[in-house]
């Protein structure tokens, strides 16, 4: 029996590791999509730097465990983007892995299998994220292990099973600090069980594990406590921004379809995770409700509502916390379809197919945006190589390609309003400068630009995308 366990585990963990590595190589995709990527990438260069002591380190914003992690990896295969890309991909597969042996029960069976291979690894925003160069992916593997962990530790507390716990907890936090929220309530029932068993030992255990995983974060980010208590988003949470989908930010207007709470319990219903899952809510019972389902519940609430006060909205973000959704409502979604089973074979089976082609279609939509996405800033990059030192000026796209040209400045619209002068070159996206950024610094520039100058295309790159030289007014 134990080794027909292993044979399902292993081969969840190589259908995983077989699906991304094939979308990557097919698509050439290298995992940097948007200005935070390119951030991690930016600062594991430079913490590589830093442990060479070829160079100085700096103040980053964001925890550090993860561009950590991509560094130390190369240092064994050489420092590139798919050395953070890798993590990614590893943290998916092995959370795969993990959902698997958390949700299976004695009479565990294909269906389950079934229902995480639809439901996570075709599931379209976890599997995007699980290529990119981004945090996230990673913090999910470290919420589904403490998932793991805690239920362990609930059957039978026990020194290494809490600090464990702890380590997981604690690590999920150091990839993106808003886990500690999602978590809290989890770590905070474990240590009531360890001091109502007195398992002091445990206790003492895991504040030396917290102790040890925190280095890392003292010793390389010293200004973390700084970083997050002056963060804008969060000094700008309201309980009004729960009802709202428009906002004026530092970063500009942002206009939404949705409401902030109900754009957050998107991951019970969209299909951008699993379309179907709300069904389950048909076939809930109060026995699926045990201390470790509310526990798991309790957090997520908060975490849903922590995420609804801030005035953005970003899908990435619910990403860690799917998994919860996933583990609470298998049994009434295994349940559903068992009576449906029952009424008619050939309907479940085609509801199971059907639900593979969605989220197969879904995956499919998803992936071609975040990949013409990196064509295009790869391809604008390449423009630019070719042409001769000049003074460039861009928004959204210059961070990356900071990244992929560094002998190049790339100065960015929205951080200051500059004085131009005839011959400097403007990256711009008309449409998404009204769609974002009209409210912004960026249109301060423009207005400066339209004033004195006349803008003139010397290449479209696609996707509303040009690149135009100013031309002094007559």
């Amino acid at each position: 029996m134990s080794s027909l366990k292993l044979s399902t585990e292993n081969w969840l963990f190589g259908l995983a590791l077989s699906l991304l590595f094939s979308i990557i190589f097919l698509t050439g995709f290298n995992g940097l999509y948007g200005q935070d990527s390119h951030e991690y990438y930016r600062y594991s260069e430079i913490l590589m730097e830093y442990l060479k002591g070829d160079g100085p380190n700096e103040n980053f914003y964001w925890t550090v465990l993860y561009p950590l992690t991509g560094t130390l990896i190369g240092f064994i295969i050489g420092h590139s983007p798919f050395n953070l890309q890798l993590i990614s991909i590893l943290a998916f597969s092995f959370s795969l892995v993990l959902l698997y042996k958390t949700v299976k029960t004695k009479t565990s069976d294909s269906f389950l299998i079934a229902f995480l291979v639809i439901g996570f690894l075709l599931s379209p925003s976890p599997l995007k994220m699980a290529m990119l160069v981004m945090s996230d992916t990673l913090a999910a593997f470290f919420v589904v292990s403490s998932i793991f962990l805690f239920k362990i530790f609930l059957k039978r507390p026990h020194t290494w099973s809490l600090s464990l716990l702890a380590a997981s907890i604690l690590l999920a936090t150091y990839c993106r600090y808003q886990m500690g929220v999602l978590l809290l309530p989890m770590a905070l029932y474990a240590l009531v069980i360890a001091i109502q068993t007195r398992l002091y030992k445990g206790i003492l255990a895991s504040l030396v594990v917290l102790i040890i995983c925190s280095l890392p974060e003292w010793l390389l980010s010293p200004s973390l406590q700084d970083n997050i208590s002056s963060n804008y988003f969060l000094s700008a949470w309201s309980f009004k921004n729960m009802w709202s989908s428009s906002f004026l930010s530092i970063d500009g207007t942002l206009n939404y379809s949705l409401p902030n709470i109900i754009f957050n319990s998107s991951i019970f219903w969209h299909p951008s995770f699993m379309l179907v899952l709300f069904m389950s809510i048909f076939w809930l019972k109060k026995s699926d409700f045990t201390r470790f389902e509310v526990t798991l519940l309790i957090g997520l609430v908060i975490y849903i509502l922590l995420l609804s006060g801030l005035p953005f909205q970003n899908n990435r973000m619910l990403i860690p916390a799917y998994p919860i959704a996933l583990v609470v409502l298998y049994k009434p979604f295994r349940r559903g379809m068992d009576w449906l089973w029952s009424k008619s074979n050939k309907l479940a089976l085609a509801g199971l197919t059907g639900f593979l082609l969605l989220q197969v279609a879904f995956t499919v939509y998803l992936s071609r945006i975040f990949i013409q996405r990196n064509q295009l800033e790869q391809d604008v990059s390449a423009y630019l190589e070719m042409l001769p030192a000049n003074r460039y000026y861009a928004f959204d796209l210059d961070v990356s390609m900071n990244t992929y040209l560094p002998d190049k400045e790339i100065k960015n619209l929205l951080k200051e309003t500059y004085e131009f002068t005839g011959g400097d070159l403007i990256i711009f996206n008309q449409t998404e400068f009204d769609r974002l950024w009209s409210r912004s610094r960026i249109a301060d520039n423009l207005q400066l630009i339209q004033l004195q100058f006349s803008m003139e295309t010397v290449h479209n790159f696609g996707q509303g995308w040009a690149l135009f030289e100013l031309k002094k007014r007559e």
